[in-house]
């Protein structure tokens, strides 16, 4: 078993705040704060020289991947192993969760939002096309269906509180 070194950059400065809050402030204890959050500083930055050094550019895989069962009984578990799921889906929302907008294409989350397809919350789409070439390249390299280029805002929203 490998350090779980992404847990810990996690870890170690939320437990080194938690330690710092256990520490009385008054005059005598201001360098005693200060050594102490200096210390715990160059640890994460030590850890971060520690990920970089490891890190193997040649290797096509996620690298440093953590997987532990936290609730077993409930089946969660806890990971650190991939970025953004390229490929998930949108399960419907007020602009995608129809038949037609499904039968359109429009359930391709990730890139639907990049394409400012689809509002995040009550604020207005807004598209970010660098992204979603990006994202398209992806989806090709790795051989997952993705929809047509250009879609625009009318193609999507066809539900009646967008028109």
């Amino acid at each position: 078993m490998t350090f779980p070194i992404l847990t810990s950059l996690v870890a170690l400065p939320i437990a080194g705040a938690a330690v710092l809050l256990l520490i009385r402030e008054d005059e005598r204890n201001g360098p005693l704060i200060r050594k102490t959050a200096l210390v715990i500083s160059v640890l994460v930055f030590a850890q971060t020289l520690l990920l970089w050094a490891r890190f193997n550019p040649d290797v096509p895989d996620f690298q440093f991947v953590e997987r532990h069962a936290w609730i077993p009984s409930f089946g969660i578990s806890y990971a650190v192993d991939r970025g953004a799921k390229i490929d998930a889906r949108d399960k419907g929302s007020r602009d995608t969760g129809n038949a037609a907008s499904a039968i359109a294409g429009h359930r391709f989350q990730v890139l639907d939002y990049s394409e400012g397809l689809v509002r995040v919350g009550v604020q207005s789409a807004v598209p970010h096309p660098e992204t979603a070439k990006f994202i398209r390249k992806l989806l090709a390299d790795r051989g997952l269906p993705a929809p047509p280029e250009n879609r625009i805002v009318d193609s999507i929203c066809v539900v009646e509180l967008c028109q």
